[in-house]
This record gives C-alpha cells, structure tokens and sequence, in this order.
C-alpha cells in the first residue's frame, strides 16, 4: 500500500502586535529581499496571510485571506469565491486611494471609500 504525502502549506506569518505583519520578510520587495514562495500548493478553508509571501500555482478555496501591506505576488494562481478576504492596515488606504473619486463607493462600501470633505478635498487614512 502506498501512502500518498501531500505538500505542507507554509504557515505564512501573522500581524505582529500593531496589525500591519511587517517583519523581514514583508520588506522584501522594498529592499531588494526574496519573498519566500508556496507553489503549486491548495489552501482550502485555512486562514492565510498574503503579507511577505510569494504563491505561485496555488489554489485557495473557502479561505479567511488576510492582507496588510500589499507586499505579495500572487502569479497564476486559482482563487474562487468563497474565499473571504480581510483587508487591514495600510491596504486599506490604499483601496481608498484607489476609489477616491468613485462616488457610488462611499454610498456601497464607505469603509473602502476616501472621505470626501465638504471643501472638496480628501481624506485618508486620518
């Protein structure tokens, strides 16, 4: 009888103590580190942290997917809907700088929306 040995899913690291997961490996790409890499590797109903990682050929199904600083590559993989992702952190404000002039975002989803001031400026992040 063969037994079947099924790759380990790296335990990607959790936010540190202030919520935003910066440690060595999350400033990779700003200082010219390598992000550690899970490839070809299926994450179903676990709770994954992007921040700091590289996946490759991956598949994440019914997933609690967190992320914080935007620092991560996610190439080729497959990421279906049930998954459920929790932005935090800095990857908020920049969602909100992203629809900072999408005003049926601060009527749908206002937490994901800059604040628009009645002087006709913006604020994020304040």
């Amino acid at each position: 009888m063969v037994k079947e040995v099924y790759p380990v899913p790296p335990t990607p690291q959790k936010p540190n103590s202030h919520g935003l997961g910066l440690g060595l490996s999350q400033l990779s790409n700003w200082s010219g580190l390598v992000l550690p890499e899970s490839k070809g590797l299926w994450f179903n109903n676990q709770e994954i942290y992007l921040d700091g990682w590289k996946f490759i050929s991956c598949r994440f199904d019914n997933c609690k997917i967190h992320v914080s600083t935007g620092n991560f590559v996610i190439d080729r993989c497959f990421i279906d809907d049930t998954n459920v992702v929790y932005y935090m952190g800095a990857s908020i404000n920049i969602i909100r700088l992203y629809n900072r002039s999408a005003d049926w975002a601060r009527t749908a989803t206002p937490g994901f929306a800059a604040v628009k001031n009645e002087d006709g400026t913006l604020t994020i992040g304040a």
